[in-house]
């Protein structure tokens, strides 16, 4: 999935990547590495640029980059397994150690997070760490990005617990979330070891304006000499929120600007006259979408869709495509939501591959669903997921529909069907996979109305076992029993006794 990572411009962020580097050389370094900044200071660039350079040295054993974006990739519980898979592909010593564990407990996918840590990772290793590379580093990134605290609270006990005996070092990186914060800092007292904090936050500012300055000379290197002040001022605003500048650069660099000079003076001038009240990021923020928004050759028809794209693009679950971007938004064509997205570039991610669609940064949600920072672009997700469930059972109510691939018979098994997966992709559509798996995310989150819970009883009067099939066809039936268990919390706490039973 293309979620728009880049890695760090050339001769930025040398000395933390330089330090970086020689902790995983050093035999007698910390075997952990947390890294932690506020939102926007650059901490998962610095990840990829690190991973990057880690493989290019031959140090890369695993990575695992946390984002609310994707709903695999916000689930601590596949941390582990993930590494143990990434460590199996590239080192066969420990390839072999897994599979040997794995002959003797096949199982080891339904056991705790803390079992699996031992079985995947731990026994493997420590079999093999002879036969491996002495240098060995795993990357995690973003762990305040999962949607679960209490398994990454888990997955940072076990850390700690293992850590200082195992083959190979791990750098870590989240915002100074409490619950992070506390795990790590209580780790660090239990094992009485020394390990390697850094507080992003807290380098000197001077070292991280003179990086965003560097950045921004080289992103708008077009705009120089002529307006290498107004580019230094710019850098000196940002402070030390990469994503700030690189916000900056992709309102400023937006195909459709006509006056990219105009635009770079437009935020220098309104962040002077609101960074009393607001918070920076918040400015720049509410300066595209007032641009995006409040347009002048657009009627009001055209704004309120750009509203109604931007709340569901931070409410998706996952990257969509903007054809289930439009569905999910309740827009007729395609081109509508395209069309809509196109002043949202600088806030949102639309791949040039693919055509999903998703936020380029988690601050960007935060600003979003908080009303005292975003005020009048407010996206009330209890309001705006109503809708959203809404949106899905009418989407399922008009796509579902007995036997929806036309097969010939009903006895045989999906495994003896001839192209079966093409048969899927061309007779369920994307935004019908997406409200088959996330209806039930969206209805659980929203209030109960009278229109939402009739909805619901004719979905599970007249559809349930159509969308069942569909669940079944696209490997999606883990999802659908959590979804039926949602549903079935949802209406106990509705009081609907009727649809419960």
């Amino acid at each position: 999935m293309d979620v728009g990572r880049r890695s760090c411009t050339e001769n930025t962020r040398t000395q933390i990547l330089n330090d970086s580097m020689a902790w995983s050389d050093d035999p007698n370094g910390a075997k952990v590495y947390w890294m932690n900044g506020m939102a926007g200071t650059g901490k998962t660039t610095i990840a990829f640029s690190l991973c990057k350079r880690l493989e290019a040295a031959g140090q890369l054993a695993a990575s695992f980059f946390c984002t609310r974006t994707s709903r695999e990739c916000s689930e601590a519980k596949r941390i582990v397994p993930t590494i143990g898979y990434q460590l199996a592909r590239r080192w066969a010593p420990f390839r072999d150690a897994l599979c040997g564990v794995l002959d003797r407990d096949p199982d080891v996918g339904t056991l705790h997070t803390s079992s699996q840590f031992d079985l995947l990772l731990v026994k493997p290793l420590m079999e093999c760490k002879e036969l491996i590379p002495g240098n060995l580093v795993i990357v995690i990134d973003a762990l305040d990005e999962c949607s679960d605290p209490h398994t990454v609270e888990i997955v940072l006990d076990i850390l700690f617990r293992y850590a200082a005996n195992l083959p190979v070092k791990f750098f870590v990186t989240s915002r100074p979330e409490p619950t992070i914060r506390n795990s790590m800092m209580l780790g660090i007292a239990e094992c009485n070891r020394q390990h390697s904090i850094l507080y992003l936050h807290e380098i000197e500012k001077s070292l991280v304006q003179a990086d965003i300055e560097l950045y921004l000379k080289d992103e708008l290197k077009h705009m120089l000499p002529a307006h290498c002040n107004e580019i230094e001022e710019l850098a000196e605003q940002a402070g030390n929120l990469f994503i700030y500048a690189a916000t900056a650069v992709r309102y400023i660099q937006d195909r459709k600007a006509v006056n990219p000079r105009q635009r770079l003076k437009t935020i220098l001038e309104v962040d002077k006259r609101s960074q009393k009240s607001m918070f920076g990021i918040d400015v720049l923020y509410s300066t595209i979408l007032s641009a995006a928004v409040h347009d002048a050759t657009l009627e009001p028809e055209e704004q309120a869709c750009i509203q109604v794209v931007l709340r569901t693009s931070v409410c998706a679950c996952e990257p969509v495509l903007i054809s289930t971007l439009a569905a999910l938004s309740g827009l007729d064509e395609t081109h509508l939501a395209a069309s809509a997205l196109e002043p949202l570039r600088s806030v949102l991610h639309i791949s040039e591959h693919n055509s999903f669609v998703t936020t380029l940064h988690a601050s960007f949600p935060d600003f979003m669903f908080s009303q005292e920072r975003s005020q009048e672009y407010f996206c009330d997700r209890t309001v705006h997921d109503q809708f959203l469930a809404a949106r899905c059972l009418e989407i399922m109510r008009a796509q579902l529909r007995f036997n929806i691939c036309g097969l010939e018979s009903s006895f045989a098994l999906d495994n003896e069907i001839p192209n079966l997966d093409d048969q899927v992709k061309a007779h369920v559509s994307p935004e019908l996979c997406y409200t088959g798996r996330f209806w039930a995310d969206h209805l659980t989150q929203g209030a109960a109305t009278d229109e939402l819970l009739n909805a619901v009883e004719d979905f599970l009067s007249y559809r349930l076992l159509f969308w069942m099939e569909v669940m079944n066809l696209t490997k999606s039936m883990i999802a659908a029993s959590v979804a039926a268990t949602k549903v079935h919390v949802w209406l106990r706490v509705s009081g609907n006794i009727r649809l419960r039973n």
